[in-house]
């Protein structure tokens, strides 16, 4: 596929990744530092960034009452995580003083706000905006993975299966 960094000689030097996520439950944003070549792969460093309750209560609203979603509330929590995810980011490579220099690329999820796989009509929609996070961070920002998988004829979970093999050949 497409989106996934190759491994290559110029990577290997550079093999600093970080991940964020947020999940369904809406508790808080995961984001780690990952040292990963063709061989293995180690947790560096980990930050757990809790939302805002008035914001984790707008994500769970806005997730759970799609017919009534204005878009401008929409855009407006789109702009806001993209920023919070940023800070997290910043947070986490501040932390452990990591050069940014280092890093390859952060791989961005996103907030789900609604997922369908049904024939004709797959789509997933995540919001925090990812070209914020790369221009307050400063990196490579990878995202809108589930939509990539959508359109090859997956149902929107890749990571897991490609993790799999490259690392257990499973």
């Amino acid at each position: 596929m497409g989106y996934i960094i190759d491994f290559n000689t110029q990577t290997m030097k550079k093999n600093l990744y970080i991940g964020v996520m947020s999940g369904t439950s809406m508790d808080g944003i995961d984001t780690v530092l990952m040292s990963i070549n063709e061989k293995s792969y180690r947790l560096k460093a980990q930050l757990n960034t809790k939302f805002p309750s008035k914001m984790r209560n707008r994500l769970i609203n806005i997730s759970r009452n799609e017919q009534k979603v204005s878009l401008k509330e929409l855009i407006s929590l789109d702009h806001e995580l993209g920023t919070l995810y940023s800070q997290s980011v910043n947070k986490l490579i501040g932390n452990n003083k990591i050069p940014k220099k280092r890093i390859v690329a952060t791989g961005l999820h996103g907030q789900t706000i609604h997922h369908q796989t049904k024939k004709n009509s797959s789509g997933s929609l995540q919001i925090g905006n990812p070209f914020i996070v790369a221009e307050k961070t400063q990196l490579i920002t990878i995202s809108n993975f589930r939509n990539a998988d959508i359109a090859s004829g997956g149902q929107g979970a890749p990571l897991a299966p490609i993790f799999h093999s490259r690392f257990f050949g499973s």
